[in-house]
């Protein structure tokens, strides 16, 4: 039984209260649905996206509310969930609302009420169960393993099924958006800059080639030529800021930069030869470190790629390679 890594927060107003001036029995349950929702929309996962992108849906199929202490106006509820039970398509969620005694404190809780839910995930098109997803609830299964190992079962899982791109750019991105939500899990030796050059750290190599992750790390204002990848990608900024340049071959083989991307902390972009492979990367601060988490799908070390001259076009083949001889430990549990 694991639980989830933030608590939702929600202040009794007085519309949650009835002629008593306690939290109205009912109100519990919206409470609940907003701690749940809150959980999907900080994964970029709305109930919006998930039926138009992943064709889910997440209803609640049985439920059943214990109520131990009054809840009353202006109390400051502290709104937990954990999985009791996951099954193929469905998960047992039990939640709880506790009374916070000092605000920002959790030190001093009084649980109030508690729900268990049973949610069934059910197919958009037929609305039959179907199979839940395994990113979907990433950061609530595997908490045992390391963050980074978690993500590379989790990716490892979606890849055995030969996703196409757009999958793997969906479903893919979430897991990816989701090691990278919390800067807390890199190792220092794969987060150090060379003063004149960006490093590249493998963190993970597919024994198969499947996919391969890496860390970037860029020293202030250091920067790509332009250069393109061969295999798609994904490329999501943990710290600091980076600018992406993307780059359009000329009619006279000359390439020109479109609109620059900024990657934010949390932000991930997206690379493929199919559509958008050629750019140019820079850390967007001169003063400070910024390091990207990459995925790539075969072993990006060993794949020969290219650099252009953006005015002649001209090409020039290299092999990266990458800087550390020794990888993670991927069952450390601080990774």
């Amino acid at each position: 039984m694991t639980a989830t890594p933030a608590p939702y927060l929600h202040r009794v107003c007085y519309s949650d209260t009835d002629a008593a001036g306690f939290v109205y029995h009912g109100r519990y349950l919206e409470i609940f649905e907003r701690s749940r929702a809150e959980w999907l929309y900080q994964r970029d996962l709305s109930p919006t996206k998930l039926i138009n992108e992943f064709g889910i849906l997440l209803p609640v199929r049985e439920l059943k509310m214990n109520f131990y202490k009054p809840g009353r106006l202006d109390d400051l509820l502290y709104i937990d969930q954990v999985i009791e039970h996951r099954g193929r398509t469905q998960v047992a969620v039990k939640q709880t609302a506790s009374r916070m005694i000092q605000d920002g404190s959790t030190d001093d809780l009084q649980m109030i009420a508690s729900a268990l839910l049973h949610i069934v995930c059910v197919d958009t098109q037929t609305l039959k169960p179907k199979a839940i997803p395994d990113w979907l609830f990433i950061d609530w299964i595997n908490m045992a393993d390391g963050k980074l190992l978690s993500f590379v079962k989790q990716l490892s899982q979606l890849l055995e099924k030969n996703p196409s791109e757009e999958i793997i750019f969906t479903q893919g991105k979430a897991l990816l958006e989701q090691l990278i939500s919390k800067d807390d899990w890199l190792a220092e030796e794969f987060t150090k800059p060379h003063p004149q050059y960006y490093q590249q750290y493998l963190l993970y190599a597919d024994p198969f080639d499947r996919f391969s992750i890496v860390s970037f790390v860029w020293g202030p204002g250091q920067k790509t030529p332009v250069h393109n990848h061969t295999v798609w990608g994904m490329v999501g900024q943990l710290r600091g800021e980076e600018k992406g340049t993307p780059y359009h071959q000329q009619p006279d083989g000359s390439y020109k930069p479109g609109t620059p991307v900024i990657c934010s902390p949390g932000h991930v972009d997206t690379v493929s030869p199919n559509t958008h492979d050629i750019h140019e990367v820079a850390n967007s601060h001169a003063d400070q470190v910024s390091i990207s988490i990459h995925v790539y799908g075969d072993n990006i070390g060993k794949v020969q790629r290219a650099v252009y001259d953006p005015i002649t076009g001209q090409e020039k083949t290299f092999i990266s390679g990458y800087a550390n001889t020794v990888v993670p430990n991927l069952w450390a549990t601080s990774q």
